[in-house]
């Protein structure tokens, strides 16, 4: 039978189903979120713990139970999915045969709305301004991904060649050897940092290039390595071995740059 869509957010369903499973600390603090998830996302760590009678370390530890490495990450998540419940419910007046959609491939779009709406959230715009400058700029501009993010660097390099910038994709972090003061050196360490990601982080920035690190994880060793680092959104959700799930992100971002490129 054919109709109007019902999708629960997934998220907020396990908050509300920690309020019943969780130690009490911990199940205050899902009720309290269920009751003004609004509050939440807007709120530092600090003022949360204070509104519901808590410590910091029991919001942290509500956030790692569910998946998330903290409350930022958590916040990221929570906002995304309330951006969704908002788009579903603005869709009320339209046709039932157009919002049908089965129920697995509602799933992954949802997932796949969520990170690009967490990572818009992320991204600075007056960095990324910046950086198109400093691209236009550049005599060589080399980006490099190793496993799942070798798609990423082949994305934002093929969207941004399109603009005459002098880019390309590096096959291993020797290239980086190459580089110099002109040269700008982009690092994709998402999904995952690897060994190769910092030799070509490290090696680009001896040589004096200008190194950029796009990461879901500013705070890793990896993207320390770097000049400057873009955050994007990480989901659980799109974490898995094999998923491109991650893509989206990436594609926004490299959108955006083209577009600031363009409008230079």
């Amino acid at each position: 039978m054919r109709g109007t869509v019902h999708l629960d957010p997934l998220l907020l369903d396990r908050i509300r189903a920690a309020i019943s499973a969780y130690p009490p600390a911990l199940a205050r603090v899902a009720a309290s979120i269920i009751e003004d998830p609004e509050f939440v996302i807007n709120s530092s760590i600090d003022d949360f713990a204070h509104h519901v009678d808590s410590g910091s370390a029991s919001i942290v530890r509500f956030c790692r139970r569910l998946g998330y490495s903290g409350f930022r990450e958590f916040k990221i998540a929570l906002s995304g999915e309330l951006e969704k419940a908002k788009f579903i419910g603005s869709c009320g007046e339209c046709s039932t045969e157009n919002l049908y959609i089965p129920k697995e491939l509602a799933l992954l779009s949802e997932t796949l709305q969520s990170a690009v709406a967490a990572s818009a959230r992320l991204i600075d715009e007056q960095q990324v301004i910046k950086l198109a400058g400093r691209l236009r700029s550049a005599k060589r501009i080399v980006v490099l991904g190793a496993g799942a993010s070798s798609v990423c660097a082949d994305i934002l390099a093929s969207r941004l060649a399109w603009t005459g910038l002098p880019i390309i994709c590096a096959s291993s972090p020797e290239l980086a050897r190459t580089l110099n003061q002109s040269c700008v050196a982009v690092g994709l360490l998402w999904p995952a940092a690897t060994k190769e990601l910092w030799q070509f982080l490290s090696w680009a920035s001896t040589a004096g290039a200008h190194s950029i690190a796009i990461t879901a994880d500013e705070a890793c060793l990896v993207a320390k390595t770097a000049n400057e680092t873009i955050t994007i959104a990480s989901d659980p959700a799109i974490r898995k071995p094999g998923s491109c799930l991650h893509i989206s992100s990436i594609l926004l971002l490299s959108e955006y740059i083209h577009r600031c490129l363009q409008s230079q």
